[in-house]
């Protein structure tokens, strides 16, 4: 069985051996399946092992497959490798899963030049790539960014007569959005569109966020609407890539349309679509419009980031209001988020110039609290240096008056 099935499958395979059954080659096939879909590769990696120590049954293609492929799920990309080595060992033929299972490891792991040599080996072995090795191969491609080799082997599959599916079209426009290539993404989806392949969710998503990537705000929410137009439901990611092209266009006025959108679809935001938020609104310099979408966080069952206070900190400094910027230390010790230095430092700051000493004392006993001396020490430390840099500055005679009284 699949996934949370493998304790059963090695536990019947035990129970076998309790009886005095031994096992077959299907068998152990069977459970190691289970624990290879679980990711559990130890286990399978340990039963295959097993299966060698009976003195009568070997690993075959389809146990090397399923121990390689749980590697890859764990993310132990060497050790899947050193299995398809083992398997030239022990003369065990390799099919086009095991070197799609050994490039979706590398994949997995940003390994793009092992996967590259991996792909190259399918052909000496009297293989032919599928749209799954090529889909694997620009995925890992587009992950170590190496958008231009992606391409070349994108555009090489139709030639050698593999069609692409919506996984290799995904990973070309990622790996394009990654180059700042809006251009070719928005062309390689209009191949999508006359190809025998249905865009899903991860395709208008990865295009949206290269349009982010290249600061096209209309062609962004024109895509969003084709996107709808075919019936293809948005989700985080997707509202995500819209917040991104706020950000990167500066459009804070569309941060609170996103947001409605997103509730009239009923997808929650999540941490990346405050965080994308409330950067777009700080760099705008729409402070009050950050504070209150700062003051919505917890309504969304969400803590509010580190990074965060600091930003609406640092907005109550810009607004002068000191009672909103106590509120935002309030807001993170209920969260029981760690504070920064920095917020503490902008909340004091504030404080004093406004003449609020109690609330600043009281500042200053939570800081020492939360950080600790020595880091309070570097705080008054540097708040020194910045302090003594200003009277120098009021003190020192400019080099006019200087000329003056030489004269």
């Amino acid at each position: 069985g699949k996934g949370g099935n493998w304790r059963r499958a090695v536990g019947l395979l035990r129970e076998m051996r309790a009886a005095g059954v031994e096992p077959d080659g299907i068998s152990f096939n069977s459970a190691i399946v289970a624990c290879s879909y679980a990711g559990r590769w130890k286990e399978a990696l340990a039963l295959k092992a097993e299966m060698c120590e009976t003195g009568s049954l070997l690993p075959d293609v389809l146990t090397y497959n399923a121990c390689i492929a749980a590697c890859g799920r764990a993310r132990q990309w060497e050790t899947a490798l050193d299995l398809r080595h083992d398997m030239k060992m022990r003369f065990v033929r390799p099919d086009i899963i095991t070197f799609n299972s050994c490039i979706s490891a590398c994949e997995k792991c940003g390994q793009w030049e092992s996967a590259v040599g991996i792909f190259n080996e399918i052909e000496k072995q009297g293989l032919k790539p599928d749209p799954v090795s090529y889909g694997a191969l620009i995925s890992a491609l587009e992950k170590g960014r190496q958008w231009e080799k992606a391409m070349e082997y994108f555009v090489s599959m139709k030639a050698m007569g593999v069609e692409p599916n919506t996984f290799c079209y995904n990973a070309a426009i990622s790996a394009c959005e990654k180059a700042k290539q809006w251009e070719r993404a928005l062309e390689i989806l209009d191949t999508v569109k006359v190809a025998d392949v249905r865009p899903d969710v991860i395709t208008f998503s990865a295009a949206i966020s290269a349009m982010a990537q290249g600061l096209q705000s209309e062609r962004a929410f024109e895509l969003f609407s084709l996107m709808l137009t075919l019936r293809i439901r948005p989700n985080a990611y997707t509202f995500n890539a819209l917040m991104l092209v706020c950000e990167k266009t500066r459009d804070w006025a569309r941060v609170h349309r996103v947001f409605e959108i997103m509730a009239r679809h009923h997808v929650d935001p999540d941490d990346i679509t405050f965080d994308i938020a409330l950067r777009t609104l700080f760099a705008s310099r729409k402070f009050p419009e950050l504070l209150e979408l700062f003051d919505d966080i917890p309504s969304f069952e969400l803590k509010p980031r580190t990074s965060w206070g600091i930003l609406a900190a640092q907005a109550c400094e810009a607004l002068g209001d000191w009672r909103k910027a106590v509120g935002v230390l309030n807001r993170m010790r209920v969260a029981n988020v760690p504070t920064s230095p920095r917020t503490f430092e902008v909340v004091l700051r504030l404080c004093e110039s406004k003449d609020r000493m109690g609330e600043a004392v009281e500042v200053e006993r939570r800081m020492r609290a939360a950080l600790g001396e020595r880091a309070v020490a570097a705080t008054e430390g540097e708040k020194l240096r910045r302090f003594k840099q200003a009277r120098m500055r009021q003190t020192r005679p400019s080099i006019k008056n200087l000329s003056d009284e030489e004269t």
